[in-house]
C-alpha cells in the first residue's frame, strides 16, 4: 500500500515537528541482516573508502533499525529545549547542504507570511560582503557585488545594509549606527514588502566581523516592530564554533530561525537544517497545512546517523566548554602578532578568528586590489599550506587570514599555529613593504 502522501507530526516534549512519511524510521528486513551482511562483508577486506562507507553503515543501522531524520530532530529539539530557553522551536527541514538550507528558510518565510495573510512580504535585508550562498535564492541575500554580477538579474527582494566591520567604521559615524540602518532599509522598502533579515552571529565574509554591543537586541527589536522574520544563519557559528550550541547564545538574542550545517555533522557527512521558532511554526500546525519544499537527500539517514554520533562526541567531550575555556590563549597567540606592520586588526570570537592585513597599520591603508592578489595568491596562501598550515587567505572584503582550529585544539597547537603564521607574515610584510 502507497503511505498518505501528507506531512506527519511528532512530538518531541512540548515540541511538534512535521516530516515526510519517507523520513520516519525504518525497521525489518530490509534493513536488518540483509545490509548488516553487506556492511560486514565490507568491513572484513575493504580499504579505503570501503571502510568508512562501511563504518557509516554499521553507525547507521541498529539491529534493524535504520537511523532516520526523525531521530536527529529529536535530539536536535533536545537541545533546543535544554540549552535555547526562550527560543523555543522546531527542525521543521534537515536539507542536505548550508545553501540548501538557507534556501528553505527563505522559503519558509514567504510561506508564513502568506498564511498570515500578508502576501507582499517577500524582500530580505542583509548585510554587505556578507555570503549566504550561491544559488539563485541564496545570492539575492549574498552582498558580494563579484559573486553576484556574473548570474543578473538575480530574484528581486535583496536589500543590503552596512556590515558590523568597526575597525573600518566611517569617521564620525557611531557603531549604534549600524542596527539602525536596518531599520531606515526596511522603511526605505516599505514594511510590507519586507519578509526577513538574515545575519550571522560572526560575519564570515569581509573577515569574522563581530557585532557592537547592543547590536542583536536592537535588531530583535526592530524585527518585532516590523513583522519581520529574524534568521540568524549559523552555518558556521553553530555547533562550537564560537564556544556555544548556537551564535545566538553566546550574543543572548531570540532570533525567528535558524540555518545551521557544517559543524552538526563536523563535515563527515554533508546536512543542514532549518529550526523555527513557535511562532514561525505556528501557521504551519493546522489541518493540512504543510511547508511545501522538499530536497532530494534531505534528512538522509546517513547524514542524521553521523550528526547523531556528532552531537554525542560533543556532549561526551565538552567541547563547547572546551572552546570557552582555550578562546583567551588562541586569540592572546593572535593579538601577540599586531607588532608585525602588516596586521592592522585582530578580530572574531571562539575559535573563529580573522587578521586583516594592512599597507600601513597608523592609517590602515588597505592594498590594491593588484597587491592583494600579489600578497595572498602569490605568496601568502601558498607558503602557509607549504609550512603545513590551513587556513583562509581571503578578499572577499579587505585581504584577510582566518583561522578556524579544530574545537580540540589547545595550547600546544596554538604555539605551531604561531610558529607559521608569524614569521610568514614578517615575510609578507617585507615584501609589500608594509610601515
Amino acid at each position: 500500500m502507497i503511505p498518505d502522501s501528507r506531512p506527519m507530526s511528532f512530538s518531541v516534549g512540548t515540541i511538534t515537528t512535521f516530516v515526510m512519511p519517507h523520513m520516519q524510521n525504518v525497521r525489518g528486513d530490509l534493513f536488518g541482516g540483509e545490509l548488516m551482511a553487506l556492511v560486514d562483508q565490507a568491513a572484513a577486506g575493504a580499504t579505503g573508502m570501503a571502510v568508512i562507507a562501511a563504518t557509516l553503515l554499521n553507525v547507521m543501522c541498529d539491529g534493524g533499525h535504520l537511523i532516520a531524520a526523525t531521530d536527529l530532530y529529536e535530539v536536535t529539539n533536545s537541545l533546543i529545549c535544554q540549552d535555547l530557553v526562550g527560543i523555543g522551536g522546531k527542525v521543521t527541514q534537515v536539507d542536505a547542504t548550508d545553501f540548501e538550507a538557507v534556501e528553505s528558510a527563505m522559503k519558509l518565510c514567504r510561506q508564513y507570511h502568506k498564511l498570515r495573510g500578508n502576501s507582499t512580504k517577500y524582500k530580505v535585508i542583509a548585510r554587505e560582503t556578507a555570503y549566504h550562498g550561491t544559488t539563485m535564492g541564496c545570492l539575492m541575500a549574498t552582498g558580494i557585488p563579484n559573486l553576484r554580477a556574473p548570474y543578473e538579474p538575480l530574484p528581486p527582494g535583496g536589500c543590503h545594509v552596512p556590515n558590523t566591520n568597526t575597525y573600518r567604521l566611517p569617521e564620525g559615524h557611531s557603531p549604534d549606527e549600524l542596527a539602525e540602518a536596518i531599520a531606515h532599509r526596511i522603511e526605505f522598502e516599505d514594511p510590507s514588502t519586507v519578509s526577513a533579515i538574515i545575519l550571522e552571529p560572526v560575519q564570515n565574509a569581509g573577515g569574522c566581523f563581530v557585532a557592537p554591543e547592543g547590536y542583536w537586541q536592537r535588531v530583535r527589536e526592530i524585527a518585532d516592530e516590523y513583522d519581520v522574520v529574524l534568521i540568524s544563519d549559523e552555518v558556521i557559528c553553530s555547533w562550537g564554533r564560537l564556544g556555544e550550541w548556537f551564535g545566538a547564545q553566546r550574543y543572548g538574542y531570540q532570533p525567528d530561525i535558524i540555518t545551521t550545517a557544517k559543524g552538526i555533522t563536523s563535515a563527515y557527512a554533508a546536512m543542514g537544517a532549518v529550526i523555527a521558532s513557535d511562532r514561525i511554526f505556528e501557521p504551519f500546525a493546522h489541518g493540512t497545512t504543510s511547508f511545501t519544499h522538499g530536497i532530494t537527500f534531505g534528512g538522509h539517514p546517513v547524514a542524521a546517523a553521523v550528526a547523531l554520533a556528532n552531537i554525542a562526541v560533543f556532549e561526551e567531550e565538552e567541547l563547547n566548554e572546551h572552546v570557552r575555556a582555550n578562546e583567551p590563549a588562541f586569540r592572546g597567540m593572535l593579538d601577540s602578532l599586531r607588532d608585525i606592520p602588516i596586521v592592522g586588526d585582530v578580530r572574531g570570537a571562539g575559535y573563529f578568528q580573522a587578521i586583516e592585513l594592512v599597507k600601513d597599520q597608523a592609517t590602515k591603508r588597505s592594498f590594491t586590489d593588484e597587491e592583494s592578489e600579489t600578497l595572498l595568491r602569490g605568496f601568502l596562501s601558498a607558503e602557509l599550506f607549504k609550512r603545513g598550515l590551513i587556513c583562509r587567505a581571503d578578499d572577499r572584503g579587505d585581504p584577510v587570514v582566518q583561522l578556524s582550529p579544530p574545537l580540540i585544539a589547545g595550547p600546544e597547537q596554538f604555539a605551531e599555529i604561531e610558529s607559521v603564521l608569524r614569521p610568514v607574515l614578517e615575510e609578507a610584510s617585507r615584501r609589500m613593504h608594509c610601515e
